[in-house]
């Protein structure tokens, strides 16, 4: 399957608002992890008018998207030095996601960040972002109550607003800038949310010691 240049933008459009569609799917119990992708994959083919094919196809298909996924995994130019920051200031980390436990774990792993110790998942806690359930899974996970645990995140409802409202202390990543190829307009974070567009700022508005 190819699609013309000039349809590019729609068609990757497409893809990302069909990834949220089935993934809260998935999310919601609905759909197993791989159905929601061969689910995925059929629709989108559907919405170019290309046959889903076989029963297999798109699962097939979708192990090739997968390695060319996985092989694209890699950390922001921030994220390591900023991971050895905190930790040196005795600062415990760890990972929250509503994505499936088996994957985050090999994005963990393939990206090679040393000092992230913890990895919460709404399939091993049964509860997703932004429920103050999923929030509060993470911080026994890591030991520390709420308030005193800092949560960033770059989705401004899920990340920011639903760890404001479970009582953490919110921090939008907002990577509106050009090495995150996002090109987009800043919006104004919520009340209460503390907004940066980059991790290595994350020393200067946290109360650390």
């Amino acid at each position: 399957m190819r699609i013309a240049d000039t349809l590019f933008d729609s068609a990757l459009d497409l893809w990302f608002r069909l990834e949220r569609t089935y993934f809260d799917q998935y999310l919601a119990g609905r759909l197993s992890f791989e159905e929601q992708r061969v689910e995925r994959l059929a629709h989108f083919r559907r919405a170019f008018g290309v046959s889903v094919g076989k029963h297999d196809e798109p699962e097939r298909l979708f192990e090739v998207y997968g390695a060319a996924y996985r092989d694209a995994w890699a950390p922001f130019s921030d994220v390591r030095p900023t991971i050895a920051e905190l930790r040196s200031s005795g600062v415990s980390i760890g990972v929250l996601s509503n994505g499936n436990t088996e994957q985050q774990a090999a994005k963990l792993r393939a990206m090679d960040v040393p000092g992230v110790g913890a990895l919460t998942t709404s399939e091993s806690c049964g509860h997703r972002k932004p429920a103050a359930a999923a929030f509060f899974a993470a911080c026994l996970t890591l030991g520390h109550r709420p308030a005193e645990t800092a949560f960033v995140g770059d989705d401004m409802d899920a990340d920011a607003v639903g760890s404001r409202d479970a009582g953490l202390i919110p921090v939008w990543l907002d990577r509106a800038m050009p090495e995150s190829g996002a090109g987009g307009t800043s919006l104004s974070p919520p009340t209460g949310v503390i907004r940066v567009e980059s991790l290595r700022e994350l020393s200067t508005v946290l109360p650390l010691s």
